[in-house]
């Protein structure tokens, strides 16, 4: 028999096997490619938004020192800066090795939301109690390159709001002011018959004058309040005055004694009152009170006081309190505060001012024959309070329920010099007259007395014809 012999087996080569392996090293390297790039485009991602947290940081910080620099007192130029000093100090950290530029002092917004505080991108607002500070810093992308990208702008945005339990009380700044009283020396003895600086030291209140306080001190802490004797600390405390009731009246013997804001009367157009927390035009008095009172007990919820301006807007007045409503006040500080507390109060120059006002004194009556020619015969007088420094324009209208007999039939339209009239002053019925055949009756016309902006006040009063 034939020997066992040993075979050899081999595989066919398949055509194009060669290309397949090309094709996939080819796949592969492709792969590799997007791979790297996307952990790249990963590795930009996690510097953008460690970026981001680092502007956002600062961002806050600088909001926070903005608002803190405003509850100090200081101005808002000199919060501004407060705010970009504390982003300097901040910028100086960049995780991305790339220190931000300071925001402009032009603030800048989304495009198409110019003037929106929402879209605030790069810039620093204060607007009232309230700061925003918006910062951006571009960064360039390291793997991002090879799929083409260059930089992208990092933003973080801070805001922060100044509240404080508000009490429904203003103190006075100043009492008899322009101050001072003659030879006044430290330490002041504390008469309020004298010029008195009640956000300064005791010691120091009767020193200077309204506008030049470089002789006054600041309170400062001091020792702690003893109730036993409150005013054992008079070189760092402030002088010990009335909040409310009798003693808190303005130095023009007003008697205001605290204010909140239920109502914001402004005069710039005949609808631009705002009313607060519920108040309407028709709210009385006692729930004026009963609304006042609950504030101490709750703390004024806002909206917040307008902002102050410099100069002060004319248009602007704040409701108020009158001092023989205030006793309602006294009870329920009384039932939540003890000696020694402390409040949020708002702080005015100590003058107040009434609603700006102006009247005609008309006759209830007022004769005339069916053929009569009065003309300038009638006079009336246009008086005003100390706040109204407007002009009266004023004008007739006639028989509002009576539209067959305007005027009476035939009596001629009225008209009044001068025109418009400057409280105070006579204002003359300058045409007054009847012609041939007016009916006899009694009619009733309207004497109108306008004021033009900034009041937009009207008052009308009927007079019997």
């Amino acid at each position: 028999m034939p020997a066992a012999g040993r075979g050899v087996f081999r595989r066919a080569s398949r055509p194009g096997a060669r290309a397949e392996r090309g094709q996939v090293m080819v796949v592969f390297a492709l792969a590799l490619t997007v791979l790297l790039a996307a952990a790249g485009l990963a590795f930009d991602v996690g510097r953008f938004y460690s970026e981001r947290r680092f502007l956002q940081n600062a961002a806050d910080a600088a909001a926070l020192a903005a608002a803190n620099a405003l509850i100090r007192g200081d101005t808002v130029a000199e919060a501004d800066d407060e705010a970009r000093a504390i982003l300097t100090r901040n910028f100086m950290t960049s995780p991305s090795g790339v220190t931000p530029s300071l925001p402009p002092t032009t603030p800048v917004y989304l495009s198409g939301h110019a003037g929106d505080p929402s879209y605030l991108i790069n810039g620093i607002l204060i607007s009232g109690n309230e700061v925003r500070v918006a910062v951006q810093n571009p960064v360039n992308y390291t793997f991002g390159r090879i799929v083409g990208l260059t930089s992208n702008s990092i933003g973080g945005q801070g805001r922060t709001e100044t509240k404080g339990d508000m009490l429904p009380i203003a103190v006075r700044h100043f009492i008899n002011a322009p101050g001072p009283t003659s030879g006044a020396v430290s330490p002041c003895d504390g008469d309020t018959r004298d010029f008195q600086d009640l956000v300064s030291t005791a010691d120091t209140a009767c020193l200077g004058t309204e506008t030049n306080g470089t002789l006054r001190t600041a309170p400062s802490r001091g020792a702690d309040f003893n109730a036993a004797n409150p005013n054992d600390d008079p070189s760092h405390h402030g002088p010990i005055i009335s909040l409310v009731g009798q003693g808190s009246q303005a130095s023009n013997s007003s008697s205001f004694r605290g204010f909140i804001a239920l109502d914001i009367r402004n005069f710039q157009s005949a609808t631009s009152n705002v009313f607060y927390d519920g108040v309407t035009a028709g709210t009385n008095a006692n729930t004026l009170k009963s609304l006042t009172a609950a504030y101490v007990g709750t703390g004024y919820t806002g909206p917040e006081f307008p902002p102050a301006t410099t100069p002060p807007d004319p248009n602007d007045q704040v409701a108020i309190m009158d001092g023989n409503s205030s006793g309602i006040i006294i009870d329920a500080v009384d039932d939540r505060y003890v000696a020694g507390q402390e409040i949020l109060a708002a702080v005015y120059s100590g003058t107040v001012m009434t609603i700006p006002d102006f009247s005609l004194t008309v006759a209830g009556t007022v004769p005339i024959n069916a053929t009569q020619n009065r003309n300038g015969a009638v006079t009336m007088s246009a008086t005003k309070n100390a706040a109204f420094t407007g002009t009266i324009i004023t004008s007739a209208f006639p028989d509002w329920g009576d539209p067959a007999n305007p005027y009476g039939t035939t009596l001629s339209a009225l008209t009044f010099t001068p025109q418009p009239a400057t409280p105070a002053t006579t204002i003359t019925w300058a045409t007054f007259n009847a012609t041939p055949a007016a009916p006899v009756g009694i009619y009733t016309i309207w004497i109108q007395g306008h004021s033009p902006s900034p009041y937009l006040t009207d008052h009308y009063y009927p007079v019997a014809i």
